[in-house]
């Protein structure tokens, strides 16, 4: 049975890092595993030291770890081809409006990724699927995506303009909807308009299939184990209360909450911030952070009732697997459970 963890939370606290991280432990320990990135940034690529495409590539020197990163329109590409027939889709991949969707609209892209990540569900290859998700919303709209895609499909425009049951392609140019189109059309133009109507009603031909496979997907993911990651900081930490509170709610499975770069416990109260000594001075300083850490970090566990995990602050993050495996092993993530 595949596993799919889920590594979440704000931007620039080190997701890929700890992503990357327990892929490679994973993989140590004798699990296939494959990474995933949904980020466009590419680092995943950079933290493994490998070159990355939509498909899976073997990451040198780890015999068990794949690494892939999404290519939203080939993505999308699949998905017409999948769910329309050979003419529909062809002219869905020659719709702007379609390619707007794979690739500027967050919740396509996001979709996109999830439907990447069932397909390698399904085949079973793999024991875990690791997936470093989008910063946006500190990656829950990566879980509200299959809703947002099928609000899309489904939504007020496209049932306005193609009405409940007359059938036909000129059915854009009915009774019910001419006046609105006429005022749509004055303002944008004919050939514009006839884009858009062309994409709704190939659009609507795809909401069967689309509807029936994202639900699949938004199973696949409330299924999903999640790993949530912060810095003790407080926009982060905010971030991550509400990922983790709204885990609990939906399903009743507390994270694992993961707090990165953080200064060692041993340091808090060491030194003196107001002493003479320059290195005294400095030594006070840090220890003075570090008891910052530390508060915010059982603040949040008094907040939450969960007990994070600390990942140490490093100078330079590691870019190799085999170091990122050993930082999140240190940690205590454990992700063959």
């Amino acid at each position: 049975m595949t596993r799919v963890t889920l590594v979440m939370g704000a931007g620039g606290v080190g997701k890929t890092t700890v992503a990357a991280g327990l892929a490679a432990l994973s993989a140590e320990r004798g699990a296939r595993t494959l990474a995933i990135t949904v980020d466009p940034a590419r680092r995943l690529a950079d933290a493994l030291g490998t070159r990355l495409g939509n498909h899976p590539t073997p990451v040198p020197g780890h015999a068990r770890l794949d690494a892939a990163m999404l290519d939203a329109t080939a993505a999308w590409e699949q998905i017409a081809r999948t769910h329309a027939d050979p003419t529909t889709a062809r002219r869905l991949l020659a719709n702007p409006y379609f390619r707007a969707v794979a690739d500027r609209f967050p919740a396509g892209q996001a979709y996109a990724a999830g439907e990447q990540v069932l397909t390698h569900f399904d085949a079973g290859s793999y024991y875990r699927i690791v997936v470093d998700t989008p910063p946006a919303e500190g990656g829950t709209a990566f879980l509200d995506a299959p809703r947002r895609i099928r609000a899309l499909v489904a939504g007020r425009a496209l049932r306005v303009l193609t009405g409940p049951r007359l059938p036909g392609r000129r059915l854009i140019y009915s009774v019910t909807a001419r006046p609105a189109l006429m005022v749509v059309d004055s303002v944008l133009g004919g050939r514009l308009l006839e884009d858009v109507a062309e994409f709704l009603l190939d659009l609507s031909a795809i909401y069967p299939g689309i509807s029936r496979r994202s639900r699949r997907v938004e199973a696949m993911l409330q299924q999903a184990d999640a790993v949530v990651v912060t810095t003790p900081d407080p926009g982060p930490i905010a971030e991550a209360r509400r990922i983790a509170t709204e885990r609990l709610v939906t399903r009743g499975d507390p994270p694992q909450v993961v707090f990165n770069r953080m200064l060692p416990a041993a340091w808090a109260g060491a030194g003196a911030a107001g002493a003479i000594d320059p290195l005294e001075r400095n030594l006070g300083r840090w220890g003075m952070e570090a008891s910052r850490h530390q508060a915010l970090l059982n603040a949040f566990a008094a907040h939450t009732g969960l007990s994070p995990l600390s990942v140490p602050w490093l100078a330079e993050a590691p870019a190799d697997p085999a170091r990122l495996a050993g930082l999140v092993e240190s940690a205590g993530l454990d992700p063959v459970s």
